[in-house]
């Protein structure tokens, strides 16, 4: 399949009265994105997005944009997208890991698939396969899972440009 290595520029903004709808989402989701070809993610701690090198999951503990994970999105089928990381591999939703985000994938699959919702022109969410939000649980030290119904802060990433 060919694939299109495109990144995009936004994260999910948590709106003053509150999380935005279900259809406020789908129309936001049609706006066209601003592409760019790299990105490091911030989420809602004010922490970036970078791998653990044993367990290979996603965590929001870095302080400085230069020491957090650089992204790649690889375009795919019907809006969807994988995300690729600097050695290769692919960001998975690993249902037999409870969820967690992880970036150890040689392809990207179902379990790597992705929807990156526009929000504003830095916010983004992530809605894995399952139909959950990508989150950065400040409860479990910053570490992402897909498996939010409902769109908040804590399902609200910052896409920087690298």
């Amino acid at each position: 399949m060919k694939a299109r290595i495109v990144s995009f520029v936004s994260l999910v903004i948590l709106m003053a009265c509150g999380s935005p709808n279900e259809s406020a989402l789908a129309e936001q989701a049609s706006e066209p994105m601003a592409t760019v070809t790299k990105f490091v993610i911030k989420a809602s701690n004010n922490q970036y997005v970078s791998i653990d090198p044993t367990k290979y999951t996603l965590t929001a503990n870095q302080p400085k944009a230069e020491l957090a994970e650089v992204f790649e999105v690889v375009n795919l089928d019907k809006g969807k997208i994988a995300l690729k990381i600097n050695t290769g591999k692919y960001v998975c939703a690993d249902q037999s890991k409870n969820m967690y985000v992880v970036a150890d994938r040689e392809y990207a699959g179902e379990w790597e698939t992705f929807e990156m919702i526009k929000m504003d022109q830095s916010k983004v969410n992530f809605k894995a396969f399952n139909g959950k939000f990508f989150s950065a649980d400040h409860g479990a030290g910053g570490i992402v899972m897909a498996n939010r119904d409902v769109v908040s802060d804590w399902e609200t990433f910052i896409v920087e440009p690298r």
